[in-house]
């Protein structure tokens, strides 16, 4: 603590008179970071992007409202004044509403029609009146788009895509708390790494002034004076360069966190070993259901299904059956046109068969076979995922495996060789050693313990790649910040 103590004493000389410190706990950094992450940011914005799919697809079934209305006073001059007077005024007033069935794909248009006219023709027996129209036009698809089914799939497909965005997004998020992590833990290691090496620093200052002693003593050689010294320069060199490394993972680690503050954050948690656990069948199992990439691939082919039938059902031609059913009125006065709709005097029904079919269909038949290939890219894509999740998750067990290993045994070497330097730097005292041993000792005591850090950060990667790796990262971290 008190090398720790030290290094943000240099810090704090280092920054701006305001600053201030604060020790950030693993939990913590993963909350702030899940809340101020840009990249979590962007990825939030994904699911709302995803939204956009469905909307689109239910625009479909959308009411529509239309409105005309326009006046034309024509005062051309006649070919007969008995047909059409010098003067002839025209007034319409339309509004209507067009809907899509979502069961049968029917498509209803209700227009209410109102027609005004005034002329001054001499032989027409009503120079003014008034001609409502409601009327109701169906148009029923029964070949291509049957009963709306390629509407419904159409909308599934939206509400797939949504979901794939969804997933997107969560692995977006799991990538960057991963990264978070790992940063975190590159900065504990960091910090962990300045103190041994300013330990390593103490230590061969301690010897050399020793040996300033022993000099004067006689008891040495000027030679082993001169090491001690350079040994003591060595270690400046090595621990000027873990602050400077510490100081670009400071940045890091800020950055990753959106602390724009000259504040200096510092790792609560130190690096430690526990291992852990892990079954192939059981990691495959979850992964096979968490993982968000294999998820987006299983949805995505049922998406490119749902495009390949669209797609085929469009081949077909448009066959719609259409009908009509009216009511007008016809009166000087409005109020009693209105009445002659009402009383369904003077309906009109109309019935029929609308045949559309371009006779190349080169258009339909491209996006058919561009479909096609779709989903069979879609469906060899989810194979070779399958078979490269299933090789990941024992190259994962493998390496956490051999991580382990590492991890005990640089710990086994950095005690061995603490008490080996010791012994050697006693034996040193009592004559019986010299000066070049101590400090390759020294040398071979700080290189073990630093390989223990990195062997401690090593592990502690290969665990969150592994939980990467099985889908489990993201539900693992929430549950421990939220």
């Amino acid at each position: 603590m008190t090398y720790l103590l030290s290094l943000l004493a240099v810090l704090l000389l280092a920054s701006p008179l305001n600053a201030s410190s604060r020790s950030i706990s693993f939990p913590q950094a993963l909350k702030i970071a899940f809340e101020n992450n840009l990249d979590i940011k962007i990825a939030d914005l994904d699911k709302d992007f995803g939204k956009t799919f469905v909307h689109t697809a239910e625009s479909v079934y959308d009411t529509t409202f239309t409105a005309l209305t326009d006046w034309k006073d024509d005062r051309d001059k006649p070919v007969s004044a008995l047909l059409s007077g010098p003067q002839n005024k025209t007034a319409n007033v339309n509004v209507g509403l067009t809907k899509k069935l979502w069961l049968s794909g029917t498509t209803l248009d209700l227009q209410f029609k109102n027609v005004y006219k005034e002329t001054t023709a001499t032989s027409s027996t009503n120079p003014l009146y008034w001609d409502p129209r409601l009327e109701l036009n169906i148009t029923q698809p029964i070949l291509k788009n049957f009963l709306g089914l390629n509407d419904r799939r159409n909308l599934k497909i939206g509400y797939l895509k949504e979901k794939i965005k969804n997933l997107s997004a969560e692995q977006k998020i799991s990538t960057t708390l991963a990264s978070v992590a790992k940063l975190y833990w590159e900065f504990s290691a960091a910090q962990e790494t300045v103190e041994i090496k300013q330990q390593a620093l103490e230590h061969a200052q301690k010897l050399y002034q020793a040996n300033q002693k022993k000099i004067k003593l006689g008891t040495i050689e000027e030679t082993d004076l001169l090491a001690s010294h350079a040994n003591v320069l060595a270690r400046e060199n090595d621990l000027l360069e873990a602050q400077n490394h510490w100081q670009l993972i400071h940045e890091k680690f800020k950055n990753a966190l959106q602390e724009k503050s000259p504040m200096i954050l510092t790792p609560k948690d130190a690096l430690s070993f526990e291992e852990e656990k892990f079954e192939k069948n059981t990691a495959l199992k979850k992964a096979f259901q968490a993982r968000k990439d294999f998820l987006i691939a299983k949805e995505d082919i049922e998406s490119k299904n749902l495009d390949l039938k669209v797609s085929r059902n469009a081949l077909y031609p448009q066959i719609d059956l259409v009908g009509t059913i009216a009511s007008n009125g016809l009166n000087k006065h409005y109020n009693d046109a209105l009445s002659d709709i009402n009383s369904f005097d003077y309906p009109t029904y109309y019935a029929g068969v609308s045949v559309k079919f371009p006779l190349g269909n080169n258009a339909a038949q491209s996006t058919y076979l561009q479909s096609r290939a779709e989903k069979l890219n879609a469906l060899y894509t989810f194979q070779k995922l399958e078979q490269e999740i299933t090789l990941d998750i024992d190259q994962k067990i493998r390496t956490l495996s051999t991580e382990a290993e590492k991890a005990k045994t640089s710990g086994k070497i950095k005690k061995l060789l603490k008490q080996k330097m010791f012994q050697e730097e006693k034996k040193f005292n009592q004559g019986r050693s010299s000066i070049n041993f101590v400090i390759q000792f020294q040398e071979d005591y700080l290189n073990s313990a630093t390989q223990h850090i990195q062997s401690l950060l090593e592990y502690q990667k290969t665990v969150i790649d592994f939980r990467k790796s099985e889908g489990t990262l993201l539900g693992y971290y929430l549950k421990a910040i939220l």
